[in-house]
């Protein structure tokens, strides 16, 4: 991996860990493969999921930022848009037209 898309990659995560916003965390398991990362999202309060913690498998294209990242949740959830079996988000976004 070139050393501007490790740099690249560190920022981003940076920028992620960073935002009190966010319930999201996401974290390098093996610095020999930036390009594999692991979330983790706190369940939201006053919500089925609340004290909940969910883990994310990420995978980030070597095209990175041009296409965009394999997210799958690595915790069991129930919810309408993950897959019981893979964990896969299903979701369809539409393109919209402003």
């Amino acid at each position: 991996m070139a050393p501007n898309m490790t740099k690249r990659i560190y920022n981003e995560i940076k920028d992620v860990n960073d935002d009190n916003t966010t319930p999201l965390q996401v974290y390098v398991p093996n610095e020999e493969n930036m390009y594999h990362l692991i979330g983790s999202i706190n369940g939201p309060i006053e919500s089925p999921y609340e004290g909940g913690t969910f883990l994310l498998d990420i995978k980030l294209h070597e095209n990175h930022p041009f296409q965009p990242p394999q997210i799958k949740f690595i915790t069991k959830v129930y919810h309408p848009n993950v897959s019981s079996q893979t964990g896969a988000i299903c979701l369809v976004i539409k393109n919209k037209k402003a």
